[in-house]
């Protein structure tokens, strides 16, 4: 989620606020002032209100506090936790990847509930007077952080028992993709109760009092949906590998030829097509195009070779032909590398993936699956 306003940082996370926060920050200390002046007149204005605020502010401090929760277990797992963000509707942990095993992801998703059951727990025992200010805001926390971990128990994504339905499915399965399958079907179910709890009082008594619930309804039926997709999608390209993507292979370029030879014989123009430069076991070692070429004064083209130029490959830009698609474009794209080599286990070359070719053959793929489905 892009966007917000920063306000800082912890456990190296940063933290930030959606300006439909302010909207939903000004409803709620709004309800609470009015709610607290009416129920505790002889507090007076000033400490009703003052009271209300508190309130708000702890609100979004168990949502944060709920989001801690997923993003130190996602930490301590090693996975990077990208920031925190709260916005209109609740709070997003931007977690980097997915945990390695479904009890990972147990963790990580169950992770938050459980912050929020110790906070209940604790505010709960805590021997306040009830009539107090203090009181009243301990009394609040309890109720917020039951509230939320209740709610986000249920069984269907994008909440976090959706998680935890999709980690026990993909536990006892193996396949992450039902996981997610069966569990955005729940996110779906609840998406409609909640429009359903919204509509009924409106068709039965003219009552619009539960409308908010329509609002979240579909905030989760439409998430559910995208999951679904996204797990129907993922799980038609698991079989796909890099080979079965990559065009009519290039001319590979002996690196004892000199920059001279390769513009006569392999340039045809200077676009930004790269050539694959090998030895003389027909290995990979590098790569050469315009780019190195015109680094290189033209009279010094033919006392140059090819291996003084060119740039050399690293572990990264290299790529089996068995490998999955799915992770050569995770990998292209991070990197932010033009193409990948592919490589036999020898080293051996055997052509150039982009991925511009990688994506194409994917929508083919999904476009003759849809066909046959």
């Amino acid at each position: 989620m892009a966007g917000g306003l920063r306000f800082g940082s912890l456990f190296k996370i940063p933290l930030y606020v959606d300006f439909t926060w302010f909207l939903i920050f000004f409803l709620i200390t709004s309800s609470y002032g009015t709610m607290l002046s009416a129920q505790f007149p002889q507090w007076g204005p000033a400490l009703a209100w003052g009271t209300g605020i508190i309130l708000s502010l702890s609100v979004f401090a168990s949502v944060l506090l709920h989001e801690l929760g997923h993003s130190i277990a996602a930490q301590l797992q090693g996975i990077k936790v990208k920031s925190i963000h709260l916005f209109l509707l609740g709070g997003l942990a931007q977690i980097e990847e997915e945990s390695k095993t479904p009890w990972g992801a147990f963790w990580v998703a169950i992770a938050g509930p459980l912050v929020s059951l110790g906070i209940f727990l604790l505010m709960t025992f805590l021997p306040v007077p009830t009539q107090s200010p203090f009181g009243v805001i301990v009394s609040g926390l309890a109720v917020t952080n039951f509230f939320l971990c209740v709610f986000n128990l249920l069984p269907g994504l994008p909440l976090d028992g959706g998680n935890i339905v999709k980690a026990i499915i993909w536990g006892f399965t193996g396949d992450k993709y039902k996981g997610i399958q069966g569990a955005a079907m729940g996110g779906r179910l609840i998406g409609w109760g909640l429009i359903g709890l919204a509509i009924v009082p409106v068709l039965l008594r003219g009552n619009f009092d539960n409308i908010w619930f329509a609002v979240v309804g579909w905030f989760v039926l439409s998430t559910a949906s995208r999951y679904e997709l996204y797990a129907k999608t993922e799980s038609r390209v698991q079989g796909l590998v890099v080979e079965s993507s990559m065009a009519v292979p290039i001319r590979a370029v002996p690196q004892a030829d000199s920059v001279e030879q390769f513009v006569r014989n392999y340039l045809i123009s200077m676009n930004d097509q790269p050539y694959p430069v090998v030895n003389e076991a027909n290995t990979v070692v590098g790569t050469i195009g315009p780019r190195e070429v015109q680094a290189l004064a033209e009279t010094a083209w033919s006392n140059t070779s090819v291996s003084q130029v060119m740039h050399r490959l690293e572990g990264q830009d290299t790529v089996s032909p068995g490998q999955s698609l799915e992770e050569a474009l995770k990998r292209i794209r991070e990197r932010g590398l033009q193409f990948l080599v592919m490589v036999r286990p020898n080293g051996e070359f055997m052509g150039f993936v982009t991925e511009e070719q990688m994506q194409s053959h994917l929508v083919r793929q999904l476009q003759f699956s849809e066909a046959k489905s």
